[in-house]
């Protein structure tokens, strides 16, 4: 049997048999540590609303811009754009999307206390005029003989952010939902068969607060619980999210290669690959051994073509004078005894 099917075998009986003894030897148990967030969530403060809805069944589409002309062939019936991400110059498309039954969600960006004009105008139409307030939290201890709805007052009431709130002309169409101070932060304006949702950055959308039950509530009512088609109650229209800030994922070559836990087959995988490399490159492994190769060609192939193309230019007779030139040198004697006995032959070839 070829010895190099032998060698395969037992490198593989040898690895099977590693594996089983790892198998049964290494004790495998869980070990609690602490990992670092990723890249994408440390960056993208919805990364954990977008999976909710995406594990939900609902159709998600994300950019960083709006343009009014994106409602024409949108598919979505729910749209949340960030208040940075468009002029607000122009707002008759807008309401016509929404008057045919879409849900549109203004979110104001104002962490530095500057508001677009056309907005405050726009929503001065209605009513409404937006005010900049500081939610105040006590840091005092709650004594334990407190009734337990003032310990969890707070807990009953989304997280809003904290600088915009609005101020309402009395218009009972208008929904409003307050904090725990009392304070205006989220109005919903219904405009034909949809309506205009206008609120503070949605912190109560962000990655850590979605743990608390009241903000949970609160995006998915504005979100997964809209996507419905109004002729299909069963079709997911989708929702679609204009965002200013862009999440870039740091690329890592070796990705979670490399984590705790991976390591030992990482090494044994290595180990496998410079052993299949040694099998292709060194002779005494694998094919490579079996090739013959012609390195030059034979004496008698070159010493019959040198001597063609001496006496083709009539350089021979010159060229064995030079070599008999010593006398004394018994291996040009036997060199030039060698190509008279070639020549002889190259003669009598030709003549036949």
């Amino acid at each position: 049997m070829d010895k190099k099917i032998l060698l395969c075998a037992a490198v593989i009986f040898a690895i099977a048999a590693l594996l089983v003894f790892a198998w049964n030897n290494l004790e495998i148990y869980q070990d609690k540590r602490f990992i670092f967030p990723s890249d994408e969530i440390m960056q993208n403060n919805f990364y954990a609303m977008d999976q909710w809805l995406s594990t939900t069944g609902h159709k998600i589409r994300i950019e960083n811009y709006f343009n009014p002309i994106m409602l024409s062939d949108a598919a979505e019936n729910v749209i949340m754009v960030n208040s940075n991400a468009y002029s607000w110059r122009s707002m008759e498309e807008i309401l016509r999307w929404i008057e045919q039954g879409g849900y549109f969600i203004l979110d104001l960006a104002s962490n530095n206390r500057s508001l677009n004009n056309n907005i405050l105008e726009f929503l001065s139409g209605f009513g409404i005029n937006v005010e900049y307030t500081q939610q105040v939290y006590t840091n005092e201890a709650v004594e334990e003989e407190e009734p337990a709805d003032v310990v969890d007052k707070e807990d009953a009431y989304p997280d809003f952010q904290t600088l915009v709130a609005f101020s309402i002309l009395k218009n009972e169409k208008i929904f409003t939902m307050k904090d725990a101070d009392g304070n205006i932060r989220l109005v919903e304006i219904p405009i034909g068969s949809g309506s205009l949702t206008v609120t503070g950055v949605p912190v109560f959308m962000y990655n850590n607060n979605l743990r608390k039950e009241a903000n949970a509530a609160l995006a998915w009512k504005l979100t997964g619980a809209r996507t419905a088609s109004p002729l299909n109650a069963q079709e997911n229209k989708g929702i679609f999210f204009i965002r200013t800030q862009n999440v870039n994922t740091a690329f890592s070559f070796f990705g979670s290669i490399i984590e705790r836990g991976n390591f030992l087959p990482v090494i044994i995988a290595a180990f496998i690959l410079i052993a299949a490399g040694f099998w292709m490159v060194i002779p005494s492994f694998g094919k490579v051994s079996m090739e013959k190769r012609i390195i030059s060609r034979p004496i008698k192939d070159r010493l019959t073509a040198e001597i063609r193309f001496l006496k083709k230019h009539s350089a021979l007779d010159y060229y064995l004078d030079t070599l008999s030139g010593g006398g004394n040198n018994n291996e040009t004697y036997n060199y030039k005894d060698l190509i008279n006995q070639y020549r002889r032959k190259l003669n009598e070839s030709e003549r036949s």
